[in-house]
């Protein structure tokens, strides 16, 4: 998805490869290995893979309010260069034995916000992650955008494509605003919406029966597909949904109707009417 410059690549794999012993060396020690022994690794794949100056560039055990931040990015380049005051982003540690997860994410995220910053990464040397400040009028979240197992028996080649996008030069680059916005098209969720609207079913319904020489319902495709290939339907882009089965020749006043009578445009995945269903019959005949 994001092209990687050969410089950087070649940069980066050759660093990346030095350090692969000493992280699985890491791992080996299981729960004995301490966060400051997982720092000394993370200060120097920041430095000598990721491209970070840890002169510079970083500021350790950051103090803000009542919190210590292991790491503030602020950079002389960038979107934030020229603001004295804004940071790039956070990075927060953990020790090479500590799982990642939610709490870990709820706390930079905290950090994230007293501080303005809209990316932060987490990690526990073997696993990387890059997370985007998602901020919404009713709350305010953190999206995982990119990750990485180092540990995972990935070919050397494709882990560093995966951690270029960690590096200073992607971030330079604006390259996370296209992992983003990437992330946010590929979400479940949106891509679920897409196959559920009628304009997709319509399209399969007619594949099926040119394919078969047999007519088959949107109802019944849904059925198919709320029992063999989507199973969790909290993830459905209701919203997206909507606007989606919503003609886009509609009249202002048309669509205003519609939105107080959000239940009835979305099709229900578990349950099907039979007055649907037949309307579905005449309009694949």
């Amino acid at each position: 998805m994001i092209r990687v410059p050969a410089k950087n690549k070649k940069a980066i794999s050759q660093e990346l490869k030095k350090f692969q012993v000493h992280i699985q060396n890491l791992a080996a020690k299981g729960k004995s290995s301490t966060e400051e022994d997982a720092r000394i690794l993370i200060n120097d794949i920041l430095c000598y893979v990721l491209g970070y100056d840890k002169y510079s560039d970083l500021k350790t055990e950051f103090k803000d309010k009542n919190n210590r931040l292991d790491y503030v990015v602020k950079l002389t380049e960038g979107p934030h260069a020229k603001k004295k005051d804004k940071f790039d982003f956070i990075i927060e540690a953990k020790a090479a034995n500590v799982d990642l997860k939610q709490d870990h994410v709820n706390q930079t995220l905290t950090y994230c916000l007293n501080l303005n910053v809209d990316y932060f990464i987490l990690t526990n040397v073997k696993e990387w992650q890059l997370f985007k400040v998602i901020k919404t009028k009713s709350k305010t979240d953190a999206e995982l955008i990119w990750e990485v197992n180092l540990l995972n028996g990935t070919d050397l080649d494709s882990m560093t494509d995966d951690m270029y996008v960690f590096s200073k030069f992607a971030y330079i680059d604006q390259a996370w605003e296209e992992v983003s916005d990437f992330s946010k098209a590929t979400e479940v969720g949106e891509i679920m919406a897409i196959i559920y609207s009628e304009k997709f079913l319509k399209h399969i319904c007619r594949q099926l029966k040119d394919i078969h020489e047999v007519k088959v319902s949107e109802g019944a495709l849904q059925d198919v597909l709320s029992k063999e290939v989507f199973k969790d339907f909290s993830k459905l882009n209701k919203s997206l949904l909507k606007r989606l089965n919503t003609p886009e020749t509609k009249s202002k006043s048309s669509c205003e109707k519609d939105d107080t009578h959000s239940a009835e445009t979305i099709p229900n995945p578990e349950t099907q009417m039979n007055a649907e269903i037949v309307k579905n019959d005449q309009e694949v005949a």
